[in-house]
């Protein structure tokens, strides 16, 4: 039998920009405590994707470290060391929700453009922070139904992402990350509770959000290139195991852990 002799007719195309293609158009959250490295698998994989010819942008978190500082100051009060928490928590906590919301539009724009929107921390995220506050009485009852209502309505017009990938890490190492990253305001205003009962607050939140979730171990110290980059190997591994998800398995199986060995982790 007379083998078929194959041609070459289009450009080579990289085995692994044939696999992600799949992601354009896609838009996805980075969810993680502080300390998860967010915004390093962000940025890596904003790099790794475009590397390989798929649009893809990085959508980081607002920030605004003098307004964090004064939030996270300490008290001259002993009586009650985090009173300025409490005096701007709702505040604080209703400006990063409402940059979030134009941080998802502009994502979501640029996904239905065609790209790959990859965004550092979502809703889910910011409505752990903010009833953590609520239930330790730092914001009260009329504010947390004002920031409920504003989350329930602006809602509204923002669809749910194509996947949230959770970046999970212990509160100890988190919190030791925390503190190598420099911020001193971090580092005055944060204890090692708070970092616990952020992650069990977190992993409740994200049980209860109706979307598919997949869950990679973070505990592992990562090891960057030069340029401050996952190597391109963690970045196909992650993105290897997001297809499969996707595309292999169905979303009914997404809330299940991942097995950190099987990808690399």
């Amino acid at each position: 039998m007379e083998r078929t002799k194959q041609i070459q007719i289009f450009a080579n195309t990289d085995p692994k920009a044939r696999r992600y293609r799949f992601l354009s158009g896609a838009m996805f959250c980075l969810e993680g405590t502080i300390g998860a490295s967010k915004s390093t698998t962000g940025e890596s994989l904003e790099y790794r994707l475009n590397k390989l010819g798929i649009n893809a942008k990085y959508f980081p978190e607002y920030k605004n470290n003098e307004y964090l500082g004064l939030y996270l100051k300490p008290s001259d009060d002993e009586e009650d060391p985090n009173k300025n928490m409490k005096n701007r928590a709702f505040g604080f906590q209703m400006v990063m929700l409402i940059k979030r919301f134009q941080i998802y539009r502009e994502a979501w724009e640029f996904a239905k453009k065609g790209g790959t929107s990859i965004i550092d921390r979502s809703l889910p995220g910011d409505y752990t922070f903010a009833f953590m506050l609520m239930k330790a009485g730092f914001i009260t009852e009329e504010e947390w139904e004002v920031y409920m209502k504003t989350l329930t309505t602006e809602v509204k017009d923002c669809p749910e992402p194509t996947f949230t990938i959770y970046l999970d890490v212990t509160p100890e190492n988190a919190y030791e990350r925390m503190k190598l990253r420099g911020n001193q305001s971090e580092i005055d205003g944060y204890t090692i509770e708070y970092f616990q009962d952020l992650e069990k607050t977190y992993k409740k939140t994200m049980k209860q959000v109706k979307q598919p979730i997949i869950y990679f171990d973070r505990n592992p110290k990562l090891e960057l290139t030069p340029e401050g980059r996952m190597p391109n190997s963690l970045c196909d591994d992650l993105l290897d195991a997001v297809i499969d998800k996707l595309y292999f398995e169905g979303t009914t199986k997404l809330n299940k852990k991942t097995d950190a060995k099987k990808n690399g982790y």
